[in-house]
């Protein structure tokens, strides 16, 4: 993911946009909302925070701007989706030493059968 990586590389927001938008083909606003939401989903996640310092540092071995393939081999644009994945958030959460009963992990004491517990 192209925005992914740019914002690894503390590219400030408008240039990913400029960059996403010269990447693709398709409306300009449509991409800058887009990476807008995608950024604040990131951001309401704590995957990323926001650098407000003015000595933001960025990779000088990479040239962001530099677009590979001629201008007519630009793909069409597509919205990114942050995919959340949170099914095991329990199992992952469960304390194996406290909250078990002597069955074992991962079967926690709230889980059990009542005659059990």
């Amino acid at each position: 993911m192209e925005i992914w990586s740019l914002i690894e590389k503390h590219i400030p927001l408008y240039e990913i946009i400029e960059d996403i938008s010269r990447r693709y083909k398709g409306n300009g606003t449509m991409i800058e909302q887009a990476v807008l939401h995608l950024v604040n989903e990131l951001n309401q996640e704590n995957l990323i925070i926001e650098d407000n310092s003015e000595t933001s540092e960025t990779n000088s071995g990479f040239d962001y701007r530099e677009i590979s393939g001629a201008e007519t081999k630009r793909m069409a644009f597509e919205a990114p989706i942050l995919h959340k994945y949170n099914d095991m958030q329990e199992l992952l959460l469960l304390d194996p030493i406290h909250d078990v009963e002597e069955t074992g992990w991962p079967s926690s004491k709230n889980n059990l059968p009542a005659s059990n517990k």
